[in-house]
């Protein structure tokens, strides 16, 4: 596949850290949303714009699972749940429109290696990060919220300097070197985080755009298989896959179904599926 294709690849790597400005005026005035676990005590949930560096919103999770976000403009999100140690939990692409349906979240706590977000492996629990690695993590989501990428790495690098395992500091790495198109560097740092939490859909979805990056296709492709294999549900894998697929008319109807369960979600999916569209119905077969 030709290299001038790749521009079609918005950054759509899966961050843990990451509000532009909306030109939209509607807006929903309550988003609400419940938790269910039962192991998970405390936990915060944030809304971040998909076109942005900072987060919309941030509301803590009640101790009945509740959570509400207010005054929320209408368009795409992702929403993160964190744990107490600031651990993400769970993430999943919003849609906030007018008809807005309340948001379940499902997280069952497990010792092995779970898809999409991922829980806390065996090796975490065994080696959790300690108080000062934790403390540059934060300093880091903060950097990475303003937008401050180098030193939302920097930051990350201290974290793992101080708690060599700390899997979550090592994926959000990788995800900051993607931001500063150090994609040889963002495919070392993800395999290390996999190799300590296990392969999850979000830092396999990461693995794949940065292979992509570097015209690895086969290998990009593979990854983000292994995500949906995972978690068939990943919207952002859908979406990479899907935009990638439709670029060659052999793999092109594959390709739009992928996008076709993305644009469900996704405004920028939707996009694709509609160019993709386009595309296809100027194809002319010749007898």
């Amino acid at each position: 596949m030709p290299n001038k294709h790749v521009h079609f690849l918005t950054f759509i790597a899966v961050l843990c850290f990451c509000r532009s400005a909306w030109g939209q005026t509607s807006e929903a005035d309550s988003v609400k949303g419940e938790l269910r676990s039962s192991a998970i005590l405390r936990a915060q949930a944030t809304l971040t714009d998909l076109h942005g560096a900072r987060p919309v919103a941030e509301v803590p999770v009640g101790g009945d699972g509740q959570f509400e976000f207010r005054h929320i403009l209408f368009g795409d999100y992702r929403l993160t749940i964190v744990d107490a140690a600031g651990q993400p939990i769970h993430q999943e692409w919003l849609a906030v429109h007018d008809h807005q349906q309340p948001i379940e979240v499902a997280v069952t706590v497990r010792d092995e290696p779970r898809p999409a977000s991922g829980t806390v492996s065996v090796q975490e629990l065994l080696h959790p990060p300690a108080k000062k690695a934790f403390k540059a993590f934060v300093a880091a989501q903060k950097f990475s919220e303003a937008g401050d990428h180098e030193k939302a790495a920097a930051q990350l690098d201290k974290a793992i300097e101080l708690s060599p395992d700390y899997a979550a500091a090592w994926a959000n790495l990788g995800a900051q070197q993607i931001f500063l198109k150090h994609f040889e560097q963002a495919l070392q740092d993800l395999t290390r985080a996999s190799e300590i939490s296990g392969p999850t859909a979000m830092i396999l979805s990461n693995l794949g755009y940065a292979q992509y990056m570097l015209y690895r296709y086969a290998a990009g492709t593979q990854s983000v298989r292994e995500a949906l294999r995972l978690d068939p549900q990943y919207v952002q894998a859908h979406y990479l896959l899907g935009a990638y697929l439709v670029l060659d008319r052999r793999t092109r109807a594959e390709g739009i179904q992928h996008l076709e369960v993305a644009a469900v979600t996704m405004q920028s999916a939707r996009a694709e599926l509609d160019r993709a569209g386009r595309e296809l119905s100027q194809v002319v077969t010749h007898p």
